[in-house]
């Protein structure tokens, strides 16, 4: 593994926005040619991982981020807080790109042994995987200025989407609903290296980077309780105030409009 520091993630960054200058194209042009998507997916893993350490840091606690050295497992980093590791694949898009799926290893979103029968895979190649999560980092750019004003981050595990399956939440379109089911039973089959498709619909949209590493059960800024009350919900199914805690702490880390929380969970 190769792990990154602020230093030299500054550094980098810095270089891949000189060769945008020195190209003589204007940013807004560089980073939606299509040519240009390892620099721009560059670009933003770095910012994440700049934004990871200081939400660390600002939460009193210290996220080590490392890179394997071959990407060949489905993931492109990881994130060790000291009690949790979590395997992550990065994906990159313009904000207003058409872009709308990716494929990803099924294994990655698998759960672990402990979680796999809770969760509704079997314990075999086909269920238990490496229990890692994807992130969508959406780059927004003022044309006019031609600079870059925004990151907005977007996040999918197995317990986001299994926290939908279990009824915590839906989506107000029936497609995304479909979309979302039809996902999660690809997932409980096939070799764990076969791929699948994740559509925008699978990821739950934040606000801040401490949000998503809450949901991500990493200890940064806010509060990442939500996943201690989903393990007590999963392991004691018929106490209701289990299903409260979830929503309690879930609700307050999610941004997105085109979600709907249950007020009562079934």
């Amino acid at each position: 593994m190769t792990q990154i520091s602020r230093s030299r993630n500054g550094s980098v960054t810095s270089m891949l926005l000189c060769a945008i200058w020195n190209a003589h194209m204007s940013l807004y042009r560089y980073l939606n040619d299509g040519r240009n998507s390892l620099t721009r997916e560059k670009l933003a893993n770095y910012r994440f991982f700049y934004e990871v350490k200081v939400a660390a840091v600002k939460g009193g606690s210290d996220i080590q981020i490392s890179l394997p050295e071959i990407d060949k497992e489905g993931y492109d980093v990881v994130l060790d807080d000291g009690d949790e590791v979590r395997l992550l694949q990065l994906k990159t898009a313009m904000s207003e790109s058409t872009t709308s799926q990716w494929d990803i290893q099924k294994q990655l979103l698998r759960p672990d042994k402990f979680y796999a029968e809770k969760l509704g895979f079997e314990l075999s190649s086909e269920g238990v995987g490496l229990m890692g999560g994807v992130v969508l980092i959406s780059i927004g750019m003022n044309n006019t200025k031609d600079a870059i004003t925004t990151f907005h981050y977007s996040y999918c595990d197995i317990f986001t989407l299994k926290a939908f399956e279990f009824g915590f939440f839906s989506y107000t379109s029936p497609a995304s609903n479909t979309a979302v089911k039809t996902l999660i039973s690809s997932l409980t089959r096939g070799r764990r290296h076969q791929m699948v498709t994740l559509t925008r619909s699978a990821f739950i949209k934040v606000d801040t980077i401490d949000n998503l590493l809450a949901i991500a059960n990493l200890n940064a800024g806010s509060n990442n309780q939500w996943r201690i009350a989903f393990d007590n919900f999963l392991f004691n199914r018929s106490e209701k105030h289990f299903r409260e805690q979830v929503l309690e702490y879930l609700c307050p880390l999610v941004n997105d409009k085109r979600i709907r929380f249950s007020s009562m969970v079934s």
